[in-house]
């Protein structure tokens, strides 16, 4: 019994310290210098690892998944080093979107879009670095192409619907997404900012802003749930930015949030 609150408190404090790291990511800021932020600081073994250790196993290499996830920061490294690395991790992405698509088993499970979602993710990241590497003045420019940008839309769809039984059923067992899991608020800000950032740099994409009105809601719940000073107030930022966006685009704005919270924590 220990050991499996250990195990789960490990995984608990990654998932919290992903979540503050991609919050930082979508929103352009420096992420605090955790030491849960390093994978090698994990006493904890991956999926396979076990397996890997095992008498009779050969592995080419002793170094540990978790060790390999990050590059040596090595300021020696040239454009061509950086270039090659960012290219191998991209061929990287590709390979495991291939094995995902092989998948014909518990295609409707949240762990798939999660799955999908880092790897888009990813592909930003490289995509900006490899960007920033050719042209200093090319960091401005969007990183995802509009088939991208389709494809990412239409799978957080997928989740903001799933979300959306949650919060019409937030006092029951599907509501347990949202009443038990303070820290995926700075998941939802993500997302309405990354929408945000879709529209701005092709404001023919309406379904960003429409998907940005449906991740407010569930925010706007968390921020009720779990009050924040610095999330209301980052929330409220990200609400009058994408009202100015609906009323540019035409559209009509989100709804106040007195209106969109469930009966259960209407005062």
């Amino acid at each position: 019994m220990r050991k499996e609150e250990c195990r789960r408190l490990c995984w608990s404090a990654l998932t919290l310290v992903a979540s503050h790291t991609a919050q930082c990511s979508a929103f352009h800021e420096e992420p605090l210098d955790l030491a849960l932020s390093n994978p090698s600081n994990y006493a904890l073994l991956f999926p396979g690892e076990a397996f890997e250790r095992a008498p009779g196993h050969q592995q080419a290499s002793g170094q540990s998944p978790k060790e390999s996830l990050h590059p040596p920061r090595d300021e020696s490294w040239t454009t061509e080093e950086r270039a090659k690395f960012a290219i191998d991790a991209f061929t990287e992405t590709r390979t495991i979107q291939d094995a995902l698509d092989m998948h014909e088993c518990n295609l409707d499970t949240g762990l798939m879009y999660v799955c999908r979602e880092y790897l888009y993710n990813t592909r930003m990241t490289i995509t900006y670095e490899l960007r920033r590497l050719q042209d200093a003045d090319s960091a401005g420019m969007p990183i995802f192409n509009r088939r991208q940008a389709e494809e990412w839309l239409y799978y957080q769809d997928q989740v903001a619907k799933r979300v959306k039984l949650s919060v019409l059923q937030l006092g029951e067992a599907p509501g347990h997404l949202l009443s038990r899991r303070p820290f995926q608020v700075t998941w939802f800000s993500s997302q309405v900012n990354i929408c945000l950032a879709l529209w701005e740099y092709d404001r023919s994409l309406m379904s960003a802003l429409e998907l940005a009105k449906t991740f407010l809601i569930p925010l706007d719940v968390l921020i009720a749930l779990w009050p924040c000073p610095a999330q209301r107030l980052r929330c409220d930022e990200l609400r009058h930015r994408l009202e100015e966006a609906c009323t540019n685009a035409g559209i009509h704005p989100p709804l106040p949030a007195d209106l969109t919270l469930p009966p259960i924590l209407r005062t």
